[in-house]
């Protein structure tokens, strides 16, 4: 399956800064690294199991209108976000008053805030994509609510978050049969996914998909090294020191 954002791309999703990684105070042991989730699923799955996932990342592209309808980068939608909520109580004001930021609630003031500091940041054009691969007879169907849910530890109920798309599979038996070719539309599916992770394909042909934006500071939270925050049974660890570099190091 692919994936997509629940809301608005300005609107920003859980990063390690809500999680509290960012606090210079606290022990390595003490932070929660949002990324233990999928760790750990990956760690469940056995011998002839496999689940690879791809974040594809290219330089944003202008592709949002502004208020006067011209082309603007990712900004101008948030800006419109931002109006769009801060205008939201104009309808309990009496004529001709004002909305103060204090008439906001304290919601929709973390909300803007969040908005405008994630503005203050580097934004890209993303895709995610996952796929779950077996050996024959090692297919588990538990593991597909994982992967569809292997990224819902980053969604907030009051910003953004992710959503599978483009899963393969139908509701009904009938919907996999092409009436007018007879063909199984299932396996087709599952070739164009495998394509296209293989060719990385996402931004251009064959396989154009719609980007989503991601600053750098969410980016850094979906996916990066993990330290000894997360302390998973099966995530074997190797054991490694620092050391004074050589007195014969060539420079």
């Amino acid at each position: 399956m692919e994936y997509e954002l629940t809301k608005p791309d300005p609107i920003p999703i859980r990063t390690y800064i809500d999680y509290g990684m960012d606090k210079a105070f606290l022990d390595e042991k003490q932070r929660l690294d949002p990324m233990t989730p999928m760790i750990e699923f990956l760690g469940s799955l056995g011998p002839g199991e496999q689940v690879w996932i791809q974040i594809l990342v290219q330089a944003h592209k202008k592709r949002y209108k502004d208020e006067k309808g011209k082309i603007d980068d990712w900004r101008a939608e948030a800006k419109a976000e931002i109006k769009k909520m801060s205008e939201g109580e104009k309808k309990e004001l009496k004529e001709g008053e004002k909305p103060e930021k204090s008439q906001l609630t304290k919601m929709q003031q973390d909300n803007i805030a969040s908005i405008e500091r994630n503005m203050g940041k580097v934004g890209l054009d993303c895709g995610i994509r996952a796929m779950y691969l077996t050996e024959p007879g090692k297919f588990k169907i538990g593991h597909i609510p994982n992967l569809s849910g292997m990224f819902k530890q980053f969604n907030s109920a009051d910003l953004n978050g992710f959503k599978g798309t483009r899963a393969v599979g139908f509701d009904a038996p009938w919907e996999d049969v092409d009436r007018f070719l007879g063909i199984h539309r299932l396996g087709s599916i599952r070739r164009q996914l495998f394509d296209a992770y293989r060719r990385r394909s996402y931004f251009y042909p064959p396989y154009k998909s719609k980007p989503f934006v991601l600053t750098v500071e969410e980016l850094a939270t979906i996916f990066h090294l993990p330290g000894a925050i997360a302390e998973t049974p099966t995530l074997k660890r190797i054991e490694a020191k620092k050391s004074e570099p050589p007195i014969n190091l060539p420079m």
